[in-house]
């Protein structure tokens, strides 16, 4: 199981604007990025802070402990593995119910 852990003390969402240029039409698009702060376990001594992507629609996850999905797991260039641009979490109290 691979452990995510949102912290109440810097767990908010935060928004950024962007514009880019479409390369098929040149016109010029905006949109905004929203992450928030979290702290992947990875058997390490410390935890390691990242920044976890949020969807169009998606709610800002809220504090507590939870576990990556293997839906967030995909085939990546060179025959490897990587992550979805949006990470899909599940908090451990609904997992060890389920």
């Amino acid at each position: 199981m691979i452990l995510i852990e949102i912290l109440a003390a810097d767990g908010a969402e935060k928004t950024r604007p962007f514009t880019y240029t479409d390369k098929k039409t040149g016109e010029v698009k905006s949109g905004e990025e929203r992450t928030q702060v979290a702290y992947l376990h990875n058997g390490g001594p410390y935890p390691v802070r990242f920044k976890l992507g949020l969807g169009r629609e998606q709610q800002a996850y809220a504090p507590g402990r939870y576990e990556l999905l293997p839906t967030s797991i995909i085939p990546g260039r060179f025959d490897g593995l990587q992550c979805t641009r949006v990470l899909e979490l599940r908090r451990l109290a609904d997992a060890k119910a389920a």
